[in-house]
This record gives C-alpha cells, sequence and structure tokens, in this order.
C-alpha cells in the first residue's frame, strides 16, 4: 500500500545522501601505478621462482625483442635494481664469450676482426679467462654510466617524468637482442641496432615521450661516442 511506497522513497533518499563508497569513490590507479606498485612483477627473469632460471631468461629475452612495446607497458619502473643489472650483466657475456670462441678457434671472418680492433688472432687461454673476467666489471660500469647519461638527456627534452630507476631498467633490459652476437660477422651489429629500437621503445613508454623525444636522447649519446673515438683516432694518427 501507501506506506510501503512511502518507505521505498525513504530507503532511496537515505542511499543518495550516503553517496558512492569509499571503494567505489577511489579512482583506479592507471597501469604505470599498478606497475610500479605491485609485489608481483610481470617480468619473466622477476619471476625466476615460479618460472626457473632458463625459461624465465628466455621469455625476457624473447619478449624484449618480439614485442618490446608490450613488455615496457607491463615491466615496473620501479622494483630494484638487481635483477636488472644480473640480467644485463649475463646477457652481455653472450657477446664475450662468442668472441673469445671465434678467436681462439681462428674461424672469426677477418672484417670482424678488424672490426673488433683491439683484439688479435691467437688469443691464449689466459687472455680469454682474462677478458671473460673483467667484462661483467666493465659491463656494470657501463650500465650505471650510459643510464645517468641517457636521464639526464631525458630530462633535458622534457621527460622526467619517471625516475632514474625506470630509464635504468629499460637501459638493462633492452640489452636482450645482444644475444645475436652468436652469429658471426653480422649478428653483433644487428643486435646493437636491435638494442637502440628496444631503448627506443622503452623511453617512449616508461617515461610516456613523444617518438621524437624519445629518440634524441640515443642519437645524441651515440654521436657524441662516434666524435670521441674519430678525435681520438684523429689524435693518435698525428701522434
Amino acid at each position: 500500500g501507501d506506506a510501503s511506497v512511502e518507505e521505498d522513497l525513504w530507503r532511496s533518499l537515505e542511499d543518495m545522501e550516503d553517496g558512492p563508497s569509499a571503494e567505489e569513490a577511489e579512482p583506479e590507479p592507471d597501469s604505470r601505478d599498478r606497475g610500479s606498485r605491485r609485489r608481483d612483477s610481470h617480468v619473466p627473469w622477476e619471476n625466476l621462482e615460479s618460472l626457473g632460471f632458463f625459461p624465465g631468461l628466455f621469455q625476457t629475452v624473447q619478449q624484449v625483442m618480439l614485442s618490446p612495446k608490450e613488455f615496457f607497458r607491463s615491466m615496473p619502473s620501479k622494483g630494484g635494481l638487481g635483477q636488472p643489472t644480473t640480467f644485463h650483466v649475463l646477457i652481455m657475456e653472450i657477446p664475450v664469450l662468442a668472441l673469445v670462441f671465434w678467436l681462439m678457434s681462428g674461424l672469426l671472418p677477418k672484417g670482424q676482426i678488424d672490426a673488433e680492433g683491439i683484439f688479435q688472432v691467437g688469443l691464449t687461454g689466459v687472455q680469454a679467462v682474462t677478458l671473460l673476467l673483467a667484462a661483467p666489471v666493465f659491463t656494470l660500469v657501463n650500465i650505471f654510466v650510459s643510464s645517468g647519461l641517457y636521464h639526464l638527456l631525458l630530462r633535458a627534452v622534457g621527460g622526467g617524468s619517471t625516475e632514474f630507476e625506470g630509464t635504468f631498467r629499460v637501459v638493462c633490459y633492452s640489452v636482450a637482442p645482444m644475444v645475436l652476437a652468436l652469429v658471426p660477422v653480422f649478428g653483433m651489429w644487428v643486435g646493437l641496432i636491435w638494442q637502440l629500437i628496444c631503448t627506443f621503445h622503452g623511453f617512449r613508454i616508461v617515461h610516456g615521450l613523444s617518438q621524437v623525444k624519445a629518440a634524441l636522447p640515443i642519437v645524441l649519446l651515440h654521436l657524441s661516442i662516434i666524435l670521441l673515438l674519430l678525435s681520438g683516432s684523429g689524435a693518435s694518427g698525428l701522434a
């Protein structure tokens, strides 16, 4: 009757006054926030306990190389430096191992010997071990120096939306294509170019940049390195 209608009306008014619940009122964080706060990372390498060492390594390399956009969208911009650093050092041992193998076997084509410059055919066992042990140290230094320079350049072009850790993680995981160094002659160069492409996608997504702003730091840094090498060789030639 009328009483039940009145009751329904009062209930409706009370519900409207209460407003949405706290859970409904709170906006859902975007994917970047979820990625930086969650404990479980979508990066296979950061889930070795459940995946295992080799599956985690292989899946990470595969994802970075074949779908870098999706990989960096799901990669948390925070989560520690240890795991990305270990991944980078492990991958960068592959070009060194490949180089040592080809040099010691004497099967390295002359073109690649000339390209490597500082290495000579007839690498001894002691030299090979020294090279393999020294490579991780140089790699570690290179990661932090290159990441720092990249981050400064990213800030200069207006890409400081993410902290240094985000830039560092992009640099570490972008090295995945260097597994192609196992292929003699062209593998190293293809891997380097592919690595730069992955770095470009990483910067663009993690820092939310346009294509031009994401590419500029990469171009400027490598152009500076080339100019330094040319000036160094020119100075040694004059001497």
